[in-house]
């Protein structure tokens, strides 16, 4: 999971400074599964709880009823110029077979279904396409290709549905926040170059590309 997790540390990174100004950032291994992003500019320090609390609501992932992302976070990842950003990460990375070092996202059928689903499109028109995708391909990238084709195709009769097809995609990607850590003073915050009593692990900062960094 690292690489979706370098990809969040960096498309926060850039949240964090077009939408506030922030400049001084560190990044820690967490010494498990996740990482920090620490804010040091000190405006940022003197944020009360409801300050944090609303960078935190406007960053974080945000879902609809189906699982895609709010329609106002796609709104807002376009504003930042996000938005193809995502859909890279989510065909070069997340597509690639696990073979390759990539995460395998859509090789299962059921992974295929889920995406869909998520979309909430109904129509008769589309309701068969997962099944027409899997007999298509096995290949993640094809799969997901087929699937904004499709899409794509029936536009005037469903103007929504292509946006709607990206809100799912979206929700893959963009970076979870722990909230509780994130707005909370009272919330222990992991120590630096402590070591992880799971893994035997030790939290370090990530100086370079975080996607070069490796956790092992």
């Amino acid at each position: 999971a690292w690489p979706m997790i370098a990809f969040g540390l960096d498309l926060l990174r850039t949240m964090l400074e077009q939408q506030f100004g922030y400049t001084e950032f560190v990044r820690w291994y967490s010494g498990r599964r996740g990482a920090h992003l620490w804010v040091l500019d000190e405006h940022a320090c003197a944020l009360s709880q409801e300050g944090r609390a609303a960078v935190e609501g406007l960053c974080n992932l945000r879902c609809d009823r189906n699982g895609a992302a709010a329609e106002d976070l796609l709104i807002m990842a376009r504003s930042h110029g996000l938005d193809d950003q995502c859909q890279t990460f989510f065909i070069e990375v997340g597509l690639a077979p696990r073979s390759e070092g990539g995460l395998g996202l859509l090789d299962s059928d059921a992974d295929v279904r889920s995406l869909f689903e998520a979309t909430g499109i109904r129509h008769p028109l589309l309701r068969d396409l997962p099944e027409r995708v899997c007999a298509l391909s096995e290949d993640g990238a094809r799969r997901w290709e087929a699937m904004v084709v499709a899409v794509d195709q029936w536009e005037d009769k469903l103007p929504w549905a292509p946006d709607a097809l990206r809100r799912a995609m979206l929700a893959w990607v963009w970076p979870r926040m722990d909230a509780k850590v994130t707005t909370g003073f009272n919330h222990t915050v992991k120590a630096p170059f402590s070591m992880h009593s799971a893994t035997g692990r030790v939290c370090v900062p990530i100086f370079d590309s975080a996607q070069a960094f490796s956790p092992g």
